[in-house]
């Protein structure tokens, strides 16, 4: 990755983000994090009866997350997320038909690429719009820093996708998933932009994971233990495995207080992040034949960094717009 590049800048700076201060109580280190000033603070978990400082230690940890899960995250479990409309994904603005080929078979199969080219710039631009505030939550979480300084940038591109769908899950309902903007992609548009099997794969988790209800510490701290994956060619693995070690106590502790009739949940979570890894892995492989067409193809700048695909330019607005 080269120096100073927007995607650069943007991990590795520590400006505007929170960091842990393990020299402050619980208390003393939250802070409210709504989006709305006049919002009274979230509900917090019930202090767990202990002096245990290993208990408490980790209980900084929830709390922590929590406010900086809600000060970045576009979706909140425990607040009704309200649309003023809703619109499906635009498919291509209706055209000719397309002339038959010597042969006599039309070009439906350019046809379908079109489609699935217009399909993948609308899904980039609502994508890109929330990676700036992933990449903030992704490096508040404790030991985002102390990792070798090339694996946070792989921490960031080969996991922001599972991060981003431990949050976005909940805007899915059955056959659709709702964008922040409104805008909502069908199973079987997906389908068409990363083929059936990736998005019969995609609702089943999002679905599955819904019944869970988990509340938005629970997510953070899951979004923040699928960010500390072990990840091709890491520099420090251990040092990887060791932050996401932390947070999975965290989470063991958080899900004793809150399901303690549920001993089942842990061993049902771990399952849920083994899909969502086999889900990351198909959605880098299907990034390919985007990098492959990208000469015909427009999506934003830092999208395009993210995710190694090149681009010919950067527009304003979204495709559909």
């Amino acid at each position: 990755m080269p120096p100073h590049s927007e995607l650069y800048d943007l991990v590795h700076s520590t400006q505007g983000i929170r960091l842990l201060n393990w020299d402050n109580s619980p208390e003393d280190d939250m802070t409210v994090s709504s989006s709305n000033p006049d919002d009274s603070p979230p509900p917090r978990e019930a202090m767990p009866a202990t002096n245990d400082p290993e208990i408490l230690r980790l209980y900084q940890i929830i709390e922590f997350v929590r406010d900086t899960y809600l000060m970045h995250a576009d979706y909140s479990t425990e607040s009704e997320t309200s649309r003023t409309y809703t619109r499906p994904f635009s498919y291509l603005p209706p055209t000719p038909r397309p002339p038959e080929n010597e042969d006599g078979a039309s070009s439906s199969d350019e046809n379908l690429e079109s489609k699935r080219i217009w399909l993948w710039q609308q899904w980039t631009y609502r994508i890109n719009a929330a990676i700036k505030k992933i990449v903030y939550f992704c490096k508040s979480l404790p030991g985002f820093f102390d990792q070798h300084k090339d694996d946070q940038m792989r921490l960031i591109k080969y996991g922001l996708f599972e991060v981003w769908l431990v949050g976005a899950a909940s805007q899915v309902t059955e056959f659709r998933l709702l964008f922040i903007d409104g805008a909502f992609i069908s199973e079987q548009q997906m389908a068409i932009v990363f083929g059936a099997e990736f998005a019969t794969l995609f609702y089943h988790f999002a679905n599955t994971l819904n019944t869970l209800s988990l509340n938005d510490t629970e997510i953070g701290l899951l979004a923040g233990i699928v960010l500390f994956s072990q990840r091709r060619d890491l520099d420090g693995p251990e040092i990887v495995e060791a932050s996401r070690e932390l947070l999975l106590k965290a989470l063991r502790l958080l899900l004793s207080i809150r399901h303690p009739d549920e001993p089942e949940i842990e061993t049902t979570l771990m399952q849920k992040i083994s899909e969502l890894e086999v889900l990351g892995v198909k959605y880098h492989s299907q990034l390919e034949w985007y990098r492959n067409n990208w000469h015909r193809i427009t999506i934003p700048a830092l999208f395009s960094e993210v995710f190694d695909i090149p681009h010919v330019q950067l527009l304003e607005e979204t495709p559909d717009h």
